[in-house]
């Protein structure tokens, strides 16, 4: 049985992930101070992002442009992962 990637964040040198697998770090939160539980709403809306967009390869480039995205929306405060994923989607399409 194939385990998901899910998402791994680097906070100021401090690691987190949601999955059991690894998977490249994503270093576009360094010296920004999220909490464990803004990791994991972010890493809810990321995961729900790349599933509806069917990005399945994780070395994609296309899944930095979605955190990214993700991260700009969650500095406004938005901390629902379901309309952060959902803004996320829209502010992406062409």
């Amino acid at each position: 049985m194939r385990r998901s990637n899910l998402v791994r964040w680097s906070i100021g040198g401090r690691h987190y992930h949601t999955g059991d697998e690894p998977v490249p770090t994503i270093p576009l939160l360094q010296g920004r101070a999220c909490g464990p539980e803004d990791i994991k709403v972010m890493s809810t809306a990321f995961e729900g992002a790349l599933n509806a967009l069917g990005l399945m390869d994780r070395v994609d480039p296309l899944n930095e442009l979605v955190a990214k995205k993700i991260i700009e929306i969650a500095k406004t405060g938005e901390r629902n992962p379901s309309r952060l994923r959902d803004r996320a989607l829209k502010s992406l399409q062409c």
